[in-house]
């Protein structure tokens, strides 16, 4: 998409899944279910909840929490993302993640 003030790219990944939810992670990456998508009732809509997590990514909310959390917030994440990628897989559609 872009890149932050700090020279790191944004990424965007949509996610094959019916529930209303949207998420930044570390590394200027943030993601939006297709629930989200289908349900808003406009552009503008969408277009709120990313610059919500745009927003997340450029003032390095992650990063700032990892550094108080000394690292646990890292860990949780990345025990989400193991989930959510599986589940993703159990659904038995390799494409389920756009």
């Amino acid at each position: 998409l872009a890149e932050t003030q700090l020279g790191q790219p944004i990424g965007l990944v949509v996610i094959k899944d019916p529930q209303i939810n949207a998420f930044a992670v570390p590394g200027g990456l943030f993601a939006l279910n297709t629930g989200l998508i289908s349900s808003a009732r406009n552009i503008d809509e969408i277009a709120g909840v990313m610059a919500h997590e745009i927003a997340h990514v450029s003032q390095r909310h992650f990063s700032r929490s990892e550094e108080a959390f000394k690292g646990q917030t890292l860990l949780s994440l990345a025990g989400l993302l193991a989930g959510v990628a599986l589940a993703a897989q159990a659904g038995g559609d390799a494409g389920a993640a756009v």
